[in-house]
């Protein structure tokens, strides 16, 4: 049995050096992530020990369904939740798209932890929540996405002592 890694949000940026990585690790990398564009030119690239899955981690249903055929391949051992997007605005110029824009990459961990914890033997996964320095200090550009990171931290704090 295959120990697996989730990634989400590994198409560009951190997510991709995360993918790569865990590959070199051996591990089997479960990538989730909205791209179907930037999946397809990595299934060419990593073909041995990869898997993707092309939807928005803030769709529950999707979410619940990745993650049923992702326990199916192995033994989930880390949940990586790197997925989101920013936004850098002046408080005044924000409008509600803005701020849900934001809010779907917290929604989106939450889900995901979720169900990977519903997945596995609780005390077998690790849960990695990729917050950025927004989650420790406010900034006059960022107020949303900074908003959205201090509800990260919340949650994460909140999963250490459950």
């Amino acid at each position: 049995m295959k120990d697996i890694i989730i990634i989400t949000g590994g198409t560009s940026g951190l997510g991709l050096e995360l993918v790569k990585q865990s590959l070199d690790k051996g591990l089997l990398v479960c990538n989730i992530a909205r791209s179907q564009e930037k999946l397809k030119e990595m299934e060419i690239v990593f073909k041995e020990n990869y898997q993707d899955f092309c939807g928005d981690v803030s769709d529950e249903e999707f979410m619940i369904s990745a993650i049923e055929k992702i326990k199916n391949l192995g033994k989930i051992k880390v949940l990586i939740n790197n997925a989101g997007e920013s936004s850098f605005k002046m408080p005044t110029e924000y409008r509600k798209q803005d701020m849900e824009k934001c809010l779907k990459g917290l929604q989106g961990m939450m889900i995901a932890s979720t169900q990977v914890l519903k997945a596995t033997e609780e005390k077998d996964v690790k849960i990695v929540n990729i917050m950025s320095s927004a989650a420790l200090r406010g900034n006059q550009q960022e107020s949303v996405y900074c908003a959205t990171k201090w509800g990260e931290r919340g949650y994460t704090e909140s999963l250490k002592v459950a």
